[in-house]
């Protein structure tokens, strides 16, 4: 019964390893999520269940938004950094092509 329990975490754990997963946004999620979760819930009892405070006061849009942006900032930097590479290795390939058409011209 307990390896049964066990298990999944131990799957879990080995695919944050093998994907490269941090470790401390997960702890930070942990700890604080749980306030998170009840400080909406007294948002939401305050403005009588609309969820309009979120994006009708400004500070809120704006932690919103940066909340968004610091979301998807690595999965956009890594697919950025894919495609740069892809480019390259692209780029150096014709390079290479076009530096042997010039030495065969120049025979």
């Amino acid at each position: 019964m307990t390896f049964w329990c066990v298990s999944p975490f131990g799957v879990i754990g080995y695919l944050f390893y093998k994907f490269e997963v941090p470790s401390a946004p997960l702890i930070v999620c942990l700890v604080l999520g749980s306030m998170a979760e009840s400080n909406l819930r007294q948002a939401l009892v305050a403005s009588k269940g609309s969820y309009s405070f979120m994006y009708t006061h400004p500070i809120a849009l704006a932690v919103l938004l940066l909340s968004a942006i610091s979301f998807f900032v690595p999965v956009l930097s890594k697919m950025i950094t894919s495609i740069r590479k892809s480019r390259s290795s692209e780029l150096s390939a014709s390079d290479l092509a076009a530096q042997s058409e010039t030495e065969m011209d120049d025979d």
